[in-house]
């Protein structure tokens, strides 16, 4: 069992992008969410930490406290027969105004976001056909406009994502943003908890 863990963690190695200069990809944990990822930990100006508040994971500057950081992953639980796509409904869409709860939808983003691993699912709250055109307007006017409310489809790049082999109960918001991040999103594990 040993050996095939090493394989697929060198398989997985050996996918990553390569780092950024002065850094390096480490393992890192949370054993209150109950997740692993590989994070990148580098010296000098890049220099980051991740660190957990509450349900969140943030990137913050050496030394900071978790608040003063910038949220990328946020882990949420559901009931374990409820589908992610109603749990993201009823979480969420009470966040929205009342134009945006009935023009977005609950999408599937694997194409869009592909993580390459088969039990994975990704989705992503988008404007519907007859949204859609309201949607680009208002985005005309205001470039990077919530149309969909914050945790919808934006001009970073953020999306919902499920394991429902690692956990039928822990679904996880992503937010990538428009850089590359200093994590590899196709790292995330949810451990048993």
């Amino acid at each position: 069992m040993r050996w095939f863990l090493f394989l697929v963690a060198l398989a997985s190695a050996s996918a990553q992008r390569k780092p950024e200069p002065g850094c390096q990809w480490v393992q890192w944990e949370s054993e209150d969410l109950g997740l692993r990822m590989s994070v990148q930990k580098c010296e000098g100006r890049a220099a980051r930490e991740f660190k957990v508040l509450n349900n969140k994971i943030r990137l913050v500057q050496p030394g900071q406290e978790a608040a003063m950081g910038s949220a990328v992953i946020e882990v949420w639980e559901k009931p374990a027969r409820q589908s992610v796509q109603e749990a993201i409904n009823r979480r969420f869409y009470p966040k929205m105004t009342s134009r945006q709860q009935m023009g977005c939808v609950v999408t599937d983003a694997n194409e869009k976001f592909p993580l390459g691993d088969a039990n994975k699912a990704v989705f992503q709250i988008t404007p519907n056909p007859l949204y859609q055109r309201e949607a680009d307007k208002i985005r005309e006017s205001e470039p990077g406009a919530e149309v969909c409310g914050l945790y919808g489809e934006l001009d970073q790049k953020q999306y919902f994502e499920y394991h429902p082999a690692e956990s039928k109960i822990r679904y996880l918001f992503i937010r990538l943003g428009n850089d590359k991040p200093m994590f590899d999103e196709r790292s995330i594990e949810l451990a048993a908890k």
